[in-house]
């Protein structure tokens, strides 16, 4: 579904901003779609992306989203767990995040990145002082209530990320020097729980989406003109977001709101089989495919 205030279909003939949110396995409705609506012709001039929406955003530029969704496909089938286990029992990485860190690896171009055809800025939040940690994990628990109320729990979020001094950063595409820097950066965006990352840039994140689940405020704040493709997973969500940047000032005239029509068959981190991760990848697939546009020849 496209929810935006001036009711317009999106246009072939202008470019558009995509902000693809995070959502763990939620993502691949994002992947999808914005694979069916790219081969239908439309325009992105620049995406910014956080969490997962950083590692399969990547795979948009790089121009293998399908091979990467099949990627994403086998390794849930061999490993099977998504979840934050693998970091309970002293790991240094969830599943999740070890499979992103595998397939962006694998498959993000750096010569795409550098070419700077497609722009994309990776959404982290930087935690400055790491002397406040288990204040930071007083923050993080309460974050987790974004999956139960994601008003109440983006407020709250926001409240302690203030206290503690959390800053949002954007790593953008063309900084980057080599592969592994990549790799960095995605896993800053999509490090639940916090963890400290290699190297001298990159110290103590946390998730990108739990302060803005979906990063149209970025994209809105550099350019406030732009027509923007906002992808998220429930319209709550997206009711949620455009209240928050009517609250900042921003103007959300120009926002398009894409959301799943029905139920999605995967959560954020749990899934029940191989099969949901295809339907709700096929799923998003064929919203992109069947989504009402205005031609080039008819505007």
């Amino acid at each position: 579904m496209i929810k935006s205030q001036n009711n317009e279909h999106l246009n072939l003939s202008k470019e558009y901003i995509l902000a693809f949110s995070g959502g763990g396995t939620k993502a691949l409705y994002g992947l999808a779609w914005t694979q069916a609506m790219l081969e239908r012709g439309l325009k992105i001039s620049e995406i910014f992306a956080s969490s997962s929406g950083a590692a399969f955003g990547l795979s948009i530029v790089s121009g293998n989203a399908p091979q990467v969704a099949e990627d994403f496909f086998d390794r849930a089938q061999r490993h099977k767990h998504l979840d934050l286990m693998g970091f309970l029992r002293g790991g240094a990485l969830s599943g999740f995040e070890q499979t992103n860190a595998q397939m962006v690896k694998k498959w993000a171009s750096l010569e795409s990145l550098k070419s700077n055809k497609m722009p994309i800025s990776i959404l982290a939040l930087k935690i400055p002082d790491q002397s406040r940690r288990l204040r930071v994990w007083s923050f993080y628990n309460l974050a987790r209530l974004l999956g139960k109320d994601i008003s109440q729990g983006t407020q709250r979020a926001k409240f302690y990320a203030r206290k503690i001094g959390v800053e949002p950063v954007l790593f953008r595409g063309t900084d980057f020097q080599n592969q592994q820097e990549i790799v960095d950066a995605v896993l800053a965006s999509s490090s639940l729980p916090p963890f400290v990352g290699r190297g001298k840039r990159f110290k103590q994140w946390l998730d990108g989406g739990l302060i803005h689940p979906s990063p149209v405020c970025e994209a809105l704040k550099k350019n406030p003109k732009a027509e923007v493709i906002a992808i998220c997973y429930h319209p709550k969500t997206a009711r949620y977001i455009e209240n928050s940047l009517k609250a900042d000032g921003l103007d959300t005239q120009k926002v398009h709101w894409v959301y799943p029509k029905k139920r999605m068959s995967v959560g954020v981190l749990k899934f029940k089989s191989v099969e949901s991760l295809r339907e709700c990848y096929q799923d998003g697939y064929a919203h992109g495919f069947n989504q009402e546009l205005i031609s080039v020849s008819d505007s």
